[in-house]
């Protein structure tokens, strides 16, 4: 699978963090940034850590590729008056959206960056959605291309192919080589864009192991040090410099 996401990209070579100074003759600030809290969040955090029922409400049907929470859009309308991230940070100035098919993290793009003739340029990537490799979460299943184009008509959908989902869905998981091909991809894609200051939405667990296994090694060190950052808070930005060959 991982082979599919990469065919007809040529092979490249990046550095990441203080690896990106000097390297390279493509360079870019990426704006990491988790999607704001979903209903199936909200749901979960109702039971203490460990609650065998977190993992009832993982598996509910009903949480369906799950919007934003009530919190959650709070929270973006604050983002819309306030134009605050979290911790005070400021919404970078962007000339690229780049973000998850998944309704939570549509919202959430839309909400901070605008769908207005001034807004940046919104496109969606398959590849940027959660990695999940452990058990069937409905939450992370996405509505269908057509759907989704309807919802948010000013992104770009060009990129998903017609129909449903191809990468999680009833009984399909997704195993670690076909979450790092498809983040390959999206470096690979990524080189080819005329920005320099781009926004990526995403997820947790996707967002952490782009940094841990290919920004990592490529020079991306966290700010509190050592050699794997955490997990990301929801509307955390981090901006880290990508330079390419």
């Amino acid at each position: 699978m991982a082979e599919a996401y990469l065919e007809d990209f040529e092979r490249f070579r990046y550095a990441a963090g203080a690896g990106a100074q000097g390297f390279g003759r493509h360079r870019k600030v990426v704006h990491f940034i988790r999607h704001a809290g979903s209903v199936c969040e909200a749901a979960c955090q109702a039971f203490p850590e460990g609650d065998a029922r977190r993992g009832d409400v993982l598996a509910d049907g009903a949480y369906f590729d799950a919007p934003l929470s009530s919190r959650g859009l709070s929270r973006c309308e604050r983002l819309r008056e306030e134009r605050l991230l979290r911790e005070g940070g400021v919404p970078p100035d962007v000339g690229l959206v780049v973000v998850s098919p998944l309704t939570r993290a549509l919202q959430t793009a839309t909400s901070i960056f605008g769908s207005g003739e001034a807004a940046p340029a919104v496109v969606v990537l398959e590849a940027l959605r959660e990695f999940n490799s452990s058990s069937p979460h409905p939450c992370d299943w996405r509505r269908s291309k057509e759907e989704l184009e309807k919802s948010f008509p000013h992104a770009d959908f060009s990129h998903l192919a017609p129909g449903g989902d191809m990468v999680l869905g009833p009984g399909i998981l997704e195993v670690e080589e076909s979450c790092d091909g498809r983040l390959m991809w999206f470096l690979a894609w990524l080189r080819r864009q005329p920005q320099t200051s781009v926004a990526c939405i995403s997820h947790d667990a996707v967002l952490t192991r782009l940094l841990r296994e290919h920004l990592g090694p490529a020079g991306f060190q966290p700010s509190t040090g050592g050699s794997a950052p955490g997990h990301f808070e929801h509307l955390e930005v981090r901006s880290i410099p990508i330079a390419f060959e």
